[in-house]
C-alpha cells in the first residue's frame, strides 16, 4: 500500500514539473542567456531529471539495504530477507539505464537549442554530444547504470552488493557535478558538497523504499527490530548530510533575497524544509517513538519518503537552472580554472597557510581514522594489545592524504603541474604504503571479534565474504595489481584523458581515489601485513617490488624529456604569471616523481628484508608479521575459506 502511495505521488510530482517547466518555458534559458530548444524539450529536462534521480535513488538504496540488512550464508549468497530488495535493484537499475540514454539527446539538445527531433533529424546528435557536458554525464551515468545491472543481475553474492556500491554512487554524481557545482568561485566545495548530497538524497530515498518492501512474514517481529536498528541510523546520517548540504548550497548560490526571488531559491527552500521533515521522521524511527506520534514506523517513513520525492523533484529544479548567485557574479579566469585566487608562487609559508581542502577526500580520511581508532580503544577496553608502530603508522598516512588534499598542496596542485606530481607521489605511494603498514583488516577482524552476541559473528563473516570474493582475488592479483599501479601512470597522463581531468574538480578527485586505490592494492600485495587471497613468499614480493621500479623511473624520466607538455592547454589558459616555462615545471614535476618514488621503495624493501631475516632466524615481528595475538584470528579465517 505504502509503495503504491509513493508510485502515485511520483507520478504527481512529475506532473507538477512538467507543468512548471513548461510556464516557465523560455524565461529560465532568457535569464541565463543561452539559446530556448523548445517547450517540450525544456519540460524533458527537468522532468527527466527527476525521473533518473528517482530511479538511481531506488537502485542505490536498495543495494544500501542488502549491504547493511542482508546476512550471508557460508558461501556468501544474500538470504531471502533481503532477496526482493536485491532483485528490485536488477529491475530499476533496468529503467535507469534506459532513462539515462533516453537524456542524452535531450540534454544535447537543451546545450544546443535545439529541439530533440531536430537535432537528430538533421545530424547534429554527435555535435551536441561533444560540445555538451551534460550530455556527455548522461553517458556517464547510463554506463554506470549497466555495470550495476550486470553485476547484480548474474550474481546473488552479498559481496556483489557491496562493489556495485561504487558504480552506483558514480551514476547518481555524473549528471550534478557538471552543472552549478562546476561553475564559479569556490567551485572546488561546491563540487564536494553536490557529491554528498546528491548521494546521501538519492541513498535515503531508496533506503527508505526497500525497507518498506521487506518481507515482514520472513523477519518476524523480533529480526524486523533489528533491521529497523540497523536502517534507521543510516537514514539519520544521510539525511542529516543532505540538510546541511543544502544549507550550504543555498548559501553559494542564492545568497540573499535570490533565496525567495527566484524558483532556484525557492526550490532550495523547500529542499531544506522537507529533508527537516524526513530528518524528524528517522529521529522517531530511531527511538522507537511514533506510536506517540499515533503512527507505525512504517507510516512514519512512508511520509518520509514522499518529503524525500519531494527534494528530489527539488533538486531537479536546481540542477537545470543556472543558480542566480552564479548569474550576478562577475567572473575571473581564477573562478572558471579554480575556484579560487592565488596571489603569489609556492613557497613554504604559502604551502603551510593557503589550504584548499578537498571535502570527500578529507572526509573520507578523518573517518578512516576514526573508525581505527575506535577499534583500537575497543582492543583494549578488552584487553586485547595492538602494536603502537601500527596506531603510529596508520596516523602518519592519513596526516599524508590530509597534506596532499588539503593544504597548499592541493591548492598550488590544481594549477601546477611540478606541485600536482607531489601531490600525486603522496597519495599514490607514501600514503598508501603507510595505511597498509597499519593493517587495517586485521584490526577490524579482533575488534569485531570483541562485540558480544551473533553481532560479532555475522560482521567477522561479512569481512571473510569481502576478503575471499572474486572481485578481490582479481584485483590483488600481483600482475594485475602491478598492471594498474604502473599502467595507470601512462593512461592518465600520456593520453588525453588528463587535459579534461585537470579541468574540474570532479576530475582531481577521481584522480586522487584512482591513485590511492592503485597504490594501496599494489603495496597490500607487496607488504602482506592483512589477510588477502594470497600470500606471497617474501622473495616473490621483493621481486615484484624490484619489478615496479623501472616503470616508475621511465615515467619520470618520460616526464622530464618530453617534448610535449602534459595538459598544455589548461596551464597555458591558466597562465600563472610565475609559471614562465610550461616545460621546466613538467622537468620538475618528473624529478620529483623520480625521485620521491625511491623513497617508499626503500621503505618496502627494508621492511621485506627484515621480514625475510626474521622468517629465516624464527624471530617474531610484531609490525611486519601478523603473527602473535592474531596468530587464532588468521587461523579461522583460514579455515572460514576452506
Amino acid at each position: 500500500m505504502a509503495v503504491a502511495l509513493l508510485a502515485a505521488f511520483l507520478g504527481v510530482s512529475a506532473a507538477v514539473l512538467a507543468w512548471y517547466a513548461t510556464s516557465v518555458a523560455g524565461a529560465r534559458y532568457k535569464q541565463s542567456g543561452d539559446p530556448f530548444p523548445g517547450v517540450a524539450t525544456a519540460m524533458s529536462d527537468v522532468v527527466g531529471n527527476y525521473l533518473v534521480s528517482a530511479v538511481a535513488g531506488l537502485t542505490l538504496g536498495a543495494l544500501v539495504y542488502v549491504v547493511i540488512a542482508a546476512r550471508p550464508d557460508d558461501e556468501g549468497y544474500v538470504d531471502i530477507t533481503v532477496y526482493p530488495a536485491y532483485r528490485a535493484a536488477a529491475r530499476v537499475a533496468t529503467a535507469w539505464v534506459a532513462l539515462a540514454v533516453l537524456m542524452v539527446p535531450v540534454a544535447a539538445a537543451d546545450t544546443t537549442g535545439l529541439s530533440v527531433t531536430r537535432l537528430i533529424g538533421e545530424g547534429y546528435l554527435a555535435y551536441g554530444i561533444s560540445v555538451s557536458d551534460p550530455a556527455a554525464a548522461w553517458i556517464v551515468t547510463a554506463g554506470a547504470g549497466l555495470v550495476v545491472l550486470s553485476a547484480v543481475r548474474f550474481s546473488l553474492k552479498w559481496s556483489t552488493a557491496v562493489a556495485a556500491l561504487l558504480p552506483a554512487m558514480i551514476g547518481v554524481v555524473a549528471v550534478p557535478v557538471v552543472g552549478n557545482a562546476a561553475q564559479g568561485p569556490n567551485h572546488d566545495y561546491t563540487t564536494g558538497v553536490v557529491m554528498m548530497c546528491t548521494v546521501a538524497l538519492a541513498g535515503s530515498f531508496g533506503l527508505r523504499i526497500a525497507w518498506l518492501r521487506r518481507p515482514r512474514h520472513v523477519l518476524g517481529a523480533c529480526d524486523d527490530r533489528i533491521v529497523r536498528r540497523r536502517v534507521a541510523p543510516v537514514l539519520v546520517v544521510l539525511d542529516g548530510v543532505v540538510l546541511v548540504c543544502a544549507v550550504v548550497l543555498s548559501l553559494a548560490w542564492s545568497p540573499g533575497n535570490f533565496l525567495q526571488d527566484t524558483a532556484s531559491g525557492r526550490a532550495t527552500v523547500i529542499m531544506i524544509g522537507v529533508t527537516g521533515l524526513a530528518l524528524g521522521a528517522d529521529a522517531l524511527t530511531y527511538r522507537g517513538r511514533a506510536a506517540r506520534w499515533w503512527l507505525t514506523p512504517d507510516a512514519l517513513q512512508t511520509l518520509a519518503a514522499a518529503a524525500g520525492l519531494s527534494a528530489i523533484a527539488a533538486w531537479a529544479v536546481i540542477d537545470t537552472r543556472v543558480a542566480p548567485g552564479l548569474l550576478s557574479h562577475p567572473f575571473t579566469a581564477w573562478d572558471v580554472f579554480l575556484g579560487y585566487t592565488l596571489r603569489t608562487g609556492p613557497s613554504v609559508p604559502t604551502i603551510l597557510s593557503v589550504w584548499r581542502v578537498d571535502l570527500i577526500v578529507v572526509g573520507l580520511t578523518i573517518t578512516a581514522a576514526t573508525a581505527y581508532a575506535i577499534g583500537v580503544c575497543r582492543l583494549r577496553r578488552a584487553g586485547h594489545a595492538w602494536p603502537l608502530g601500527r596506531t603510529l603508522s596508520w596516523a602518519a598516512g592519513c596526516v599524508c592524504v590530509i597534506a596532499a588534499s588539503g593544504t597548499g598542496i592541493k591548492a598550488y596542485g590544481t594549477a601546477m603541474f611540478s606541485v600536482h606530481m607531489i601531490d600525486h607521489m603522496l597519495v599514490s605511494m607514501l600514503a598508501p604504503l603507510l595505511l597498509v603498514l597499519g593493517a587495517p583488516l586485521t584490526l577490524a577482524l579482533r575488534a569485531c571479534a570483541t562485540l558480544r552476541g551473533h553481532q560479532s559473528m555475522m560482521l567477522q563473516d561479512e569481512l571473510n565474504h569481502l576478503i575471499n570474493s572474486r572481485l578481490i582475488a582479481v584485483v590483488t592479483n600481483p600482475v594485475v595489481a602491478l598492471g594498474l599501479y604502473v599502467g595507470s601512470l601512462f593512461a592518465v597522463y600520456f593520453t588525453p584523458l588528463f587535459d579534461v581531468l585537470v579541468r574540474y574538480h570532479w576530475g582531481h578527485v577521481l584522480m586522487t581515489l584512482w591513485f590511492f586505490t592503485t597504490g594501496y592494492l599494489f603495496f597490500s600485495v607487496v607488504v602482506a601485513i592483512d589477510p588477502g587471497p594470497r600470500r606471497l613468499p617474501v622473495l616473490a614480493r621483493l621481486g615484484l617490488l624490484v619489478a615496479a621500479m623501472p616503470f616508475h623511473a621511465l615515467f619520470g624520466i618520460a616526464l622530464m624529456t618530453s617534448t610535449t607538455i602534459v595538459g598544455e592547454s589548461f596551464y597555458r589558459e591558466l597562465a600563472l604569471p610565475w609559471v614562465a616555462d610550461l616545460r621546466r615545471d613538467q622537468w620538475l614535476g618528473g624529478v620529483f616523481t623520480w625521485v620521491g618514488g625511491l623513497i617508499p621503495v626503500i621503505v618496502v624493501a627494508v621492511v621485506l628484508i627484515i621480514e625475510w631475516w626474521r622468517a629465516d632466524y624464527g624471530v617474531r615481528g610484531r609490525w611486519t608479521d601478523p603473527g602473535g595475538p592474531d596468530d587464532e584470528l588468521l587461523a579461522a579465517w583460514a579455515n572460514s575459506r576452506q
